[in-house]
Parts: C-alpha cells; sequence; structure tokens
C-alpha cells in the first residue's frame, strides 16, 4: 500500500555498465517540491559514484585509467584549435626517504599535500593534476606556451621548497622536480597521429634530466 518512486541510471565501473535502481517511498509526498529534491539527491549520488572510477583513492586527483582517456582528448582538441598544450611530470625528490624515516603513513599524506598543493597551482577551469604512479603526477597546462609554463611551474617548484609538510608534531621539508613539454607548431601538430605515449616520454626524459643534475628543478623544451 505504498507508492515507490523507481529510478535507474546506467554507471560505468571499470568499463563495465551497471544499473543502479534507487527505490524510495513517495507515499507522504504532498508537493512536486519533495520529489525534485528526491531526484536531485539521486543525481548527486550517481555522480559521485561516476567521480569515484576515475579518481586516485589516496590524493583525490585523476587517476592513471582517466589519464589514458582525457589526455588523448585535450591533445586532439589543442591541436584541432591550434593551441598550445603543456604536459609536466612532476617528482617529488627523495620521496623513498620520506617513507623509510617517517613510515608510509606519514607518505600518504605528504602524497595527499603535494597533490593539493599541485592542484592548487593551477586553474581550475582549463588545466588538471592526475597520479601517474607513486610520487609521480602529470600536470596538463591547456593553452600554455613554454613560457608560461615554465613561469607556473617555477612558482610550484618553490611553493614546494617553502612548505613544511607537517604530521603529528613530525615536520618535513622537501623538494621537487619537473619535466615538461610543450606541444605546438612542431612535427606533431603536422603528423595524423598522436602517439601519446611519446609525448608523455619527452616530458619524463626531461623530469629524468632535472634530477640527474641536482633535482629541485624545472627542464622544459
Amino acid at each position: 500500500n505504498e507508492i515507490l518512486l523507481v529510478t535507474t541510471a546506467p554507471v560505468i565501473i571499470e568499463n563495465d555498465i551497471y544499473i543502479v535502481e534507487m527505490i524510495q517511498s513517495v507515499s507522504q509526498v504532498e508537493s512536486g517540491k519533495d520529489n525534485k529534491k528526491d531526484i536531485c539527491d539521486i543525481e548527486n549520488l550517481l555522480k559521485e559514484m561516476n567521480e569515484d572510477t576515475f579518481r586516485d583513492e589516496l590524493t583525490g586527483m585523476y587517476n592513471r585509467k582517466h589519464i589514458n582517456k582525457k589526455l588523448p582528448m585535450d591533445i586532439n582538441y589543442s591541436i584541432m584549435n591550434n593551441q598550445p598544450i603543456c604536459l609536466v611530470m612532476a617528482d617529488i625528490d627523495f620521496f623513498k626517504n620520506v617513507n623509510d624515516n617517517y613510515g608510509h603513513i606519514t607518505g600518504d599524506w605528504v602524497l595527499k599535500d603535494f597533490a593539493k598543493l599541485l592542484s592548487n597551482s593551477i586553474r581550475s577551469n582549463l588545466d588538471w593534476v592526475g597520479r601517474y604512479g607513486g610520487e609521480e603526477f602529470l600536470i596538463v597546462l591547456k593553452n600554455t606556451n613554454d613560457e608560461n609554463a615554465f613561469i607556473i611551474l617555477e612558482k610550484i617548484r618553490k611553493l614546494v621548497k617553502e612548505k613544511i609538510f607537517e604530521y603529528n608534531g613530525i615536520k618535513i621539508k622537501l623538494t621537487a622536480s619537473f619535466g615538461a613539454y610543450s606541444i605546438i607548431n612542431n612535427k606533431f601538430i603536422k603528423d595524423k597521429e598522436i602517439n601519446i605515449d611519446e609525448l608523455i616520454n619527452k616530458a619524463d626524459r626531461n623530469l629524468y634530466i632535472a634530477k640527474n643534475s641536482g633535482r629541485n628543478k624545472t627542464i622544459i623544451n
């Protein structure tokens, strides 16, 4: 003897499509306002569930799986609109020492705070950060050339160096290295097929140069 509101929607989790079914009693609803609120709550829940599939569980940044989907679309968009786009590989220097000296729980807090610093230092409406693996993060700066990217990354590098990472009375000073590669009006623009792995490798190679030339540096070309 109840009136039930049944709402179904598809949710994609790990490439599989699931049907989420929400059942709520609306027997006591007297106006359309509560219906609208119920539907809004369901939509928010589904949005949160869907976001969980492409966010890194620890840092909240995009995970590797979503990076592999989003990055090609952003690069193709930049090429089609003749806009520069800069790929950045960021890495915490000597992060292994943090885990060895203070434990993995403290290391996790460092990763979360580092990711937050990166995210807060870029444009939320255009740029984005993904956790590429371990203590290595990918930063994508849209419509940004070499010169401007260097300015942004140097600002972030200095913020990391000046920040005190503090947890349960433990104070940690860190540095980070950045390797970047900017794409605009070069051979990749002219090619019909874009090799994403090759572009990331170019940024990663500059990160390697930064780390092997003293760390706490930004290398871009």
